[in-house]
């Protein structure tokens, strides 16, 4: 039964263009299949081969052959099944950002996520704030957001696992947008 179930899900992942697609591997539950292919509604998958790895803080690591997710195992550690979800999806959004975005796609993003820190400055203070994050976490964090049909702000409100970082106001839509255009 779960072979046929893995074979629907992977059936559902149909790639966004003419190239290979999203390929899971390693430790990927009937559940990331059915996430991503919940996602592809909403936004592009990354056209990379993941492995996916439990038990594990989350961390997107890129390779040449494949790429690694470590993801927390819900119900361990305080991390919940929503929490995975997100987090599932945030790392999704360094996959496909590594995938698909090229250098004036993230200047765009920047632009409206409202910084102009360096992609991977972990020490970029956001707005007034005490935040310091990367505007590839931002991303990491709009991707999982327009992943789920949410706004930054109503996934932050809603308690789920996030960095607390919102874009400027009205924002939102135009960063999914160009998201979606950037595969």
């Amino acid at each position: 039964m779960k072979a046929i179930t893995l074979a629907v899900c992977l059936a559902l992942i149909v790639p966004n263009s003419a190239s290979a697609g999203l390929k899971l591997t390693g430790d990927a539950k009937p559940r990331h299949f059915k996430w991503a292919a919940l996602a592809q509604a909403r936004v592009p998958l990354p056209n990379e081969r993941i492995r996916i790895i439990s038990d594990y803080d989350p961390m997107y690591v890129p390779g040449t052959h494949f790429s690694t997710i470590y993801l927390p195992k819900a119900g361990w550690g305080g991390w919940t099944y929503m929490d995975e979800r997100t987090l599932f999806y945030h790392e999704l959004g360094h996959s496909f950002d590594h995938a698909h975005m090229n250098k004036a796609e993230r200047n765009s993003f920047r632009v409206l996520a409202g910084t102009s820190a360096s992609w991977w400055n972990h020490n970029a203070r956001w707005k007034d704030t005490n935040l310091k994050l990367a505007p590839a976490e931002m991303f990491g964090e709009m991707y999982a957001s327009c992943a789920m049909g949410m706004t930054r702000e109503s996934l932050t409100n809603k308690d789920i696992v996030s960095y607390g970082w919102v874009p400027p106001v009205g924002n939102d839509a135009a960063i999914c947008e160009l998201i979606r255009s950037a595969a």
